[in-house]
């Protein structure tokens, strides 16, 4: 028995000395360690270089201690990554030089304590300091690499600034990698900061939650004017330090005819605010220009009253229209730019793929209050940090699921975005289906690129448009150029139609209304399609495409609208409209100016449909290829007429 007891001790000994050492070691969730090189930053580091050396300008900013490093590596491309990604306005690294005079990112002369290795960096080449993996700050193993400086350099080039805690050590060196990475807006040095800002504060790990002395300590460094931290906590930055006000704020997205865009911001205060002592002047958001600012009882404009724990910010957002016609005149505005870098594929050929681009749509927005507010007990809040959204929503795009299908004869798939009606659960209702194609700029991007490109998709499922007429969309989101001006096309057309079968047979969906509409490239697959099946469709709406016209006979008799601009499109049209004569179909044409008034749109439509015809045609007679999609898919007369159309 006193052996068995003796046995069952030592056990037990062990069991707590393992329990020990895993705590220890502090075993985390796993972590996705891939380096983002195209992580995108939500400032401009011209203007946050500017703001750091403005003597006038207080704005808090953190600047990240090795980066941020929790739950990774220190001084790695992943935890600058996260200090983009968190919003830091800086990283600062350390740096050792290699036997071989490379400068890698190491805050201690040995890799002892940060990598899978020993020994001194200085006794050490680069490629057998490459060799070895990074730790985390638990010591557990990363798959990360030791960074060089001037690999770190390229990475925060135009995403956030970065500083060397040692830079005396190795001035020359420094500089002369600042200068080949062309990275002298991002690098500075933090002793030169000219103004009472700059305070280093590193905080244990152990002394981050709430229950530790950060708020005294940042609260106290604030109190006295230091608005620039170098901090092992810009995780907790805005949440345990209690120099924000704001608990939240969410950007609220709409498309437009020529894209995505952020309509408003929702910010939450601590504390009920005084909506006297807010007005659109309270506010700058990066990029954006400032329409209105008023207190909410809710996280809407709707909810506009005297006071409120929220602030809408409203944004001023037009439509871009190039009414001069962009082949004969050029503008400076930024959308253009935008537009210019949408559209731009290397080549439309059936087949090609372009591949991913950057996102012209985002729904991150970087904001700050540079006026003071009132709460309504009095307090003042005098909000100085540069703020970004926590949450983001986009209308109608929201409310869209997205989908693949997969054919199961070929094993062909295809992506998709469909909206359904909520009503529908249960009943025996039946509802008009519209398929939307998007153009050939929108090929091998992610799956909700096309919803939120332009109104084709998401307008027919619009609360206003289902309030007068529910339906289901079905957008598709191609990987490829699928057809091209040559008429060539790849056996993603034919899958369109198999998707669209498939849909028939899987949805409350009134086969007697199935409308298809595509721009661009998809309104060539539009013709394509309709000319191949005609009878799986009851209209189309053709917007600023082409076919050729031999191919075109069989939809001679379907309804049909057609707009278009200048170039192949209207050609197209005219050649198709006079095929389609030949057939025994009857056309009515006019031309219409690129801008109106809803209620003009309305008169024009009401006229061309008084002319008759199974096929109307709309000529816009200024602005470009682009335009006319920007436009077209706004015209509610026309929407109207579609759903007015049955087999």
């Amino acid at each position: 028995m006193r052996r068995l007891m003796m046995i069952c001790a030592l056990l037990g000994a062990c069991i707590i000395a393992f329990a020990g050492q895993k705590q220890k070691t502090g075993q985390q969730p796993k972590v996705d360690f891939t380096v983002n090189y195209a992580v995108e930053s939500n400032y401009n580091t011209t203007t946050l270089r500017k703001q750091l050396f403005d003597k006038k300008d207080t704005s808090v900013m953190v600047v990240a201690h090795r980066g941020d490093w929790h739950g990774t590596a220190e001084n790695s491309l992943h935890a600058i990554q996260k200090a983009i990604e968190k919003g830091c306005a800086a990283v600062e690294v350390d740096v050792r030089k290699t036997r071989d005079d490379s400068l890698v990112l190491m805050a201690d002369e040995t890799v002892d304590r940060m990598t899978s290795g020993k020994g001194r960096v200085s006794d050490m080449t680069l490629a057998e300091i490459r060799a070895l993996t990074l730790k985390e700050y638990h010591g557990n193993p990363t798959p990360q690499r030791v960074p060089t400086l001037e690999e770190a350099l390229r990475f925060c080039k135009g995403k956030i600034l970065i500083t060397v805690s040692n830079y005396k050590d190795y001035k020359k060196e420094i500089d002369a990698l600042v200068k080949k990475t062309d990275t002298g807006t991002e690098f500075f040095q933090l002793e030169k900061v000219p103004r009472k800002k700059a305070a280093t504060w590193k905080m244990s790990i152990e002394q981050q939650g709430p229950h530790g002395n950060m708020f005294d300590t940042y609260g106290g460094l604030r109190a006295k004017g230091v608005t620039v931290f170098v901090t092992d906590a810009p995780k907790a930055f805005n949440g345990f330090l209690n120099i924000s006000h704001v608990n939240a704020s969410k950007s609220m997205s709409s498309v437009y005819g020529d894209g995505q865009k952020v309509d408003y911001i929702m910010v939450r205060y601590d504390h009920e605010i005084d909506g006297a002592t807010v007005s659109k002047n309270t506010y700058q958001v990066e990029n954006h220009e400032v329409a209105d600012a008023f207190t909410s009882s809710n996280e809407t404009p709707d909810g506009r009253a005297d006071k409120g724990n929220n602030v809408i910010i409203m944004l001023k957002n037009t439509l871009y229209l190039d009414a001069t016609n962009a082949t004969t005149a050029k503008s400076t505005d930024k959308t253009e730019t935008r537009d210019e870098q949408q559209h731009a594929i290397p080549t439309i050929t059936a087949g090609s793929k372009p591949g991913r681009k950057d996102n012209p749509y985002p729904t991150t927005v970087v904001f700050r209050q540079t006026e003071p507010i009132k709460t309504t007990d009095g307090k003042t809040y005098t909000e100085r940090l540069l703020l970004r959204n926590t949450m983001a929503s986009t209308l109608v795009v929201d409310d869209f699921k997205q989908k693949v299908y997969r054919d199961s004869i070929s094993g062909d798939t295809l992506r998709y975005n469909i909206f359904v009606p909520a009503d529908n659960s249960g009943s025996e209702k039946k509802y008009p289906l519209v398929v939307f194609l998007h153009d050939a700029s929108c090929a091998g991007q992610e799956d909700t690129y096309t919803l939120r490109q332009g109104l084709g998709a998401v307008v027919w499922a619009t609360p206003e448009e289902q309030a007068k007429r529910p339906c289901i969309v079905v957008a598709p989101q191609f990987d490829e150029v699928v057809v091209d001006d040559d008429y060539h096309q790849t056996a993603a057309a034919e899958t369109t139609a198999d998707l669209i079968r498939d849909i028939l047979s899987r949805y409350p969906v009134d086969t007697a209304r199935v409308y298809i509409t595509g721009q661009s490239m998809g309104c060539m697959m539009t013709y394509l399609l309709m000319s191949k099946h005609p009878s799986l469709f009851t209209a189309g709406y053709l917007v600023a495409g082409h076919w050729r016209a031999s191919d075109l006979a069989p939809m001679s008799e379907k309804p049909l609208w057609l707009v278009s601009s200048a170039g192949k499109s209207k050609e197209g049209a005219e050649e198709a409209i006079a095929e389609w004569q030949q057939h025994g179909g009857v056309a009515a044409t006019a031309e219409w100016p690129l801008t109106a008034t809803d209620e003009e749109r309305d008169a024009e439509t009401a006229e061309l449909l008084s002319q008759g015809g199974n096929i109307h045609y709309s000529h816009l007679t200024t602005g470009s290829h682009f335009d006319t999609w920007r436009v077209a898919y706004g015209f509610r007369a026309i929407r109207d007429w579609l759903f007015q159309q049955h087999k």
